[in-house]
């Protein structure tokens, strides 16, 4: 968690609103596959990736 969370916020100043699971802090999370790609993100409280495919658009794609 400390790896790929909480250092990762503390080196750009979010820590502890993103990094940590607490209350108070936000709850985005993701889950990576076998293969190391994002499978299911949960943000802002809501399941926005599953299976990797995108369930809320404007919000991850890419060009």
């Amino acid at each position: 968690m400390k790896i790929c969370g909480a250092n990762p916020a503390r080196a750009n100043g979010l820590y502890p609103k993103k990094g940590c699971i607490r209350p108070g802090s936000d709850a985005d999370i993701l889950f990576l596959d076998e293969e190391f790609l994002v499978d299911t993100v949960f943000a802002r409280g809501r399941k926005m990736v599953e299976h990797g495919k995108a369930l809320v658009k404007g919000t991850f794609e890419t060009n």
